[in-house]
């Protein structure tokens, strides 16, 4: 049985084309990841943008239904806009409903953004991300709700969640590297759509601080949830905590 450890459900918005092959790499033993996607609307105009990733929010209870059917560990809304937007407290009463109705932990990329700071016991973030000025935004007030300093920002300012696929490592690489002045001890990389597995390790040792990134505290927050030692499936600073 695929999943004999344990089994992570993914609910991934329809044109992202990253979540699912970077879990497949990070996913230790006998862990499996299975996904349904919820339709996410490419949109031409910046002003609609955030109206666009908020109607996703229409399908997340159906996927989850479709998810628990399968019987997982824990299952991952696995968007970070998608979560952050609508601010904390929504963000916690959505995984509060769904964990209740399903039996089964129930966790958005942004709250486990939240978890991995607090475990890493840092404060002042400097926040790096894909997004337009619009969407950049939510990410910064999320942060400044739950208490944290953003202390510096730096965005690509991609409007085509498409487009966001299409980067290499490299990208998500050179836009930390923006915030290496800035006075902060920890580096948050935002969007589930953008490449980082690869290129944190080389943040960390040449930034000096622990970089989190949304599907590297997504994989690690539901692999808590489900019981399973996060120590081995990434070498970086989050994936050591304990």
């Amino acid at each position: 049985m695929f999943g004999w450890r344990a089994r992570i459900g993914l609910i991934v918005p329809s044109t992202n084309t990253t979540v699912e092959p970077e879990f497949a790499q990070l996913a230790p033993e006998g862990v499996a990841c299975f996904a349904t996607r919820v339709p996410a609307r490419e949109t031409t105009d910046a002003d609609d943008k955030v109206a666009a990733i908020l109607d996703m929010h229409g399908r997340i209870e159906e996927a989850a239904a479709e998810l628990a059917d399968l019987g997982p560990d824990a299952i991952a809304y696995a968007c970070t806009s998608g979560s952050f937007l609508k601010g904390v407290q929504s963000d916690a009463e959505l995984c509060s409903s769904l964990s209740s109705t399903h039996g089964v932990p129930m966790i958005t990329t942004s709250a486990a953004l939240l978890d991995a700071l607090e475990a890493l016991g840092r404060r002042r973030v400097a926040v790096v991300t894909p997004y337009i000025t619009q969407v950049s935004t939510g990410v910064q007030r999320y942060l400044g709700e739950s208490g944290y300093d953003v202390v510096a920002a730096h965005d690509l300012e991609l409007l085509s969640n498409l487009d966001k696929g299409r980067l290499g490592p490299e990208a998500s690489y050179r836009a930390a590297r923006a915030v290496a002045d800035a006075d902060a001890d920890v580096v948050v990389i935002s969007c589930t759509n953008w490449r980082t597995a690869e290129a944190v390790s080389a943040l960390e040792e040449d930034l000096g601080v622990p970089v989190v990134s949304s599907n590297l505290a997504t994989m690690w927050a539901v692999l808590r949830a489900a019981g399973v030692q996060t120590r081995d499936a990434h070498p970086s600073a989050l994936f050591a905590a304990t």
